[in-house]
């Protein structure tokens, strides 16, 4: 399972992406569990979260969370 993760993270991580295209994409995530304060892909702070909080956040970020089971994504409509 952590090797599916790893390879799945290997994967988001190697896709180029401009810094617009990035900004476009945004994917809303619910916190499954307290998630501490950590660093995203352009060095910026994000966080703590709390179980329940709701964050809409660059797709890859928000798919790292999702893969590593820390929040499930989140359908505001």
């Amino acid at each position: 399972m952590q090797e599916e993760v790893d390879n799945k993270m290997q994967t988001i991580l190697e896709k180029p992406m401009s810094l617009a295209q990035q900004r476009r994409q945004l994917k809303t995530v619910i916190f499954l569990r307290s998630v501490p304060q950590f660093v995203d892909f352009n060095l910026r702070s994000e966080g703590p979260f709390e179980k329940e909080d709701v964050l809409r956040a660059e797709i890859d970020v928000a798919n790292v969370l999702i893969l590593k089971g820390r929040a499930k994504e989140f359908d505001i409509d």
